[in-house]
């Protein structure tokens, strides 16, 4: 099982590599971008996924959250004298993380559609003219039944 594995993933490789020469440098560059992008959206996804915890511990317990000392200088710069207070920053803290995440996956959908797209147009330009300009002989060759 292991060997069929490792022949599909190397089959799918060289496939990927046989489609990337067909790519042109402008749709490169925006593969490129699209990594990129993927990225931040990871690690926006993360900060979201991390506010998760500060937020419950705030609504659960608003003394124990208070008195973690991590949290300590964020509480001195806003200036939180008393537990409670804690429950409107940390809710807009993960709100904003939540947002902010949730439409970096939405930019990251709408350009991987749009690259996607474009690639696909691009490919079948590139089909399409090298089979109309093949020579005449090649037209008359081909069995139109096929």
């Amino acid at each position: 099982v292991r060997r069929v594995n490792e022949n599909i993933e190397s089959r799918y490789i060289d496939l990927l590599l046989k489609l990337w020469t067909h790519i042109n440098s402008k749709r490169r560059k925006q593969l490129v971008v699209l990594l990129v992008l993927l990225v931040f959206s990871s690690f926006a996804e993360i900060v979201s996924i991390g506010a998760i915890l500060p937020f419950l511990g705030v609504l659960v317990s608003p003394e124990q959250v208070f008195s973690n000392a991590v949290l300590q200088p964020f509480i001195r710069v806003l200036d939180i004298s008393e537990p409670k207070q804690l429950i409107l920053p940390l809710t807009v803290l993960f709100a904003v993380s939540a947002l902010v995440a949730g439409l970096m996956r939405v930019v990251l959908l709408w350009e991987r559609t749009r690259v996607n797209y474009h690639i696909g147009a691009d490919l079948g330009h590139e089909l399409y003219r090298s089979v109309l300009y093949q020579p005449y002989s090649a037209h008359m060759d081909r069995n139109s039944s096929d």
